[in-house]
């Protein structure tokens, strides 16, 4: 089973890089933020925390909470459609095309280079 590492304060400049997160482990101080609904589109979780950071300067992660399987047929693993997602999420917070694709890329050399480094 693979895990996910992120850095030790995670800040949104990074986040656009790649999230972090996990939909099902993360968790936030609602009476601090407010609270923020995930929307209906691919890549709601990454949506929900980039707007959670519009608001705080940064989100610290308590380690790894929750464990979960990625089947070879599920969203997940569809990486044209993952990358699409990504830069829909982007656009979404008025980021710039060029921006946007920029990041979109970064996303794309990080996913490759953990792949290559299986």
């Amino acid at each position: 089973m693979r895990s996910r590492s992120s850095p030790k304060i995670i800040t949104r400049s990074n986040l656009l890089l790649h999230n972090y997160i996990g939909n099902l482990s993360g968790l936030y101080d609602a009476n601090f933020l407010g609270k923020h609904f995930q929307k209906p589109l691919m890549h709601e979780d990454y949506d929900m925390w980039l707007e959670i950071l519009r608001k705080t300067d940064s989100i610290k992660p308590i380690g790894n909470l929750a464990s979960y399987r990625v089947r070879s047929n599920s969203l997940s693993s569809n990486k044209i459609k993952s990358l699409v997602g990504h830069y829909r999420v982007l656009r979404g917070f008025q980021i710039s095309v060029y921006v946007s694709v920029l990041f979109t890329f970064c996303h794309v050399c990080i996913k490759l280079g953990q792949k290559i480094g299986k």
